[in-house]
């Protein structure tokens, strides 16, 4: 599991990329000219000038961030700081799979993999629903970890939901759609329908090109325990909430 300063280096990174910057002002240039017009005349910013300088440089920079963040750009920001990248997509590639590939492992061995406790969600009876398959996906050195439930036991309609410590991508093709919604999870969540490419992140927000696939089924993603989580089925929107908010 990252630690603290792996996530803020990673956010960072990930907000650097995320963030169109506005041209950077001529500062020293229009400096030198007040200078000049003042009559007056100073060395090149020696000593103390020189800090001060560096520091309204600084400043510059900072506003022009926080310019940025109010730009189009913020609603992308916030989706990978929560470890979720919604995205348009041209096309939806037909050569792109539509199964889920993986090995097929018990519950346990699953648990045992990722090295924490899988969340499930639970039956009218507060106890935890068992899946009945898990695929665990390895995707080599360094990737995340990732294992995906099947679950057939709401109402006689399956549905599955992957586990990732990684994040979480969806492509929205043409006609697709992402709505937020709320309560669900510790940070933003969406429910998507329409045909996508779905795609997996590793910690510092690389494509697992293995992961890609292609699917039309109506979705739900969220964050919840350190974990992204998506759940797909042929299911409504309020059917998917009601599981979700029943995981853990």
């Amino acid at each position: 599991m990252r630690n603290d300063l792996t996530n803020i280096e990673v956010d960072l990174e990930r907000l650097a990329r995320a963030l169109t910057y506005p041209p950077t002002p001529a500062l020293a240039g229009r400096v030198r000219l007040q200078i000049t017009s003042s009559g007056a005349t100073y060395p090149a910013f020696p000593g103390a000038m020189g800090l001060a300088a560096t520091a309204l440089a600084a400043l510059v920079v900072a506003l022009a961030a926080l310019v940025a963040i109010a730009a189009p750009a913020r609603d992308a920001v916030a989706d990978l700081f929560d470890r979720i990248d919604i995205f348009s997509a041209e096309e939806v590639s037909p050569e792109l799979p539509t199964d889920i590939r993986g090995e097929s492992v018990t519950l346990d061995e699953a648990q045992e993999r990722l090295a924490r406790r899988i969340l499930l969600p639970t039956g009218p009876d507060d106890s935890s629903l068992r899946p009945s398959t898990v695929v665990y996906h390895d995707f080599g050195v360094g990737a995340p970890q990732a294992v995906t439930l099947s679950f057939e036991t709401i109402g006689g309609v399956p549905f599955a939901i992957l586990e990732t410590d990684g994040g979480i991508g969806k492509g929205l093709g043409g006609g697709a759609s992402a709505q937020p919604v709320p309560s669900v999870g510790e940070g933003e969540a969406y429910w998507l329908e329409g045909l996508r490419i779905v795609q997996l992140y590793d910690a510092r927000g690389n494509l697992i090109g293995e992961s890609q696939r292609r699917t039309d089924g109506n979705t739900l993603v969220w964050v919840q325990d350190g974990l992204a989580l998506r759940l797909e089925g042929d299911i409504s929107r309020d059917e998917a909430i009601d599981i979700a908010r029943s995981v853990r």
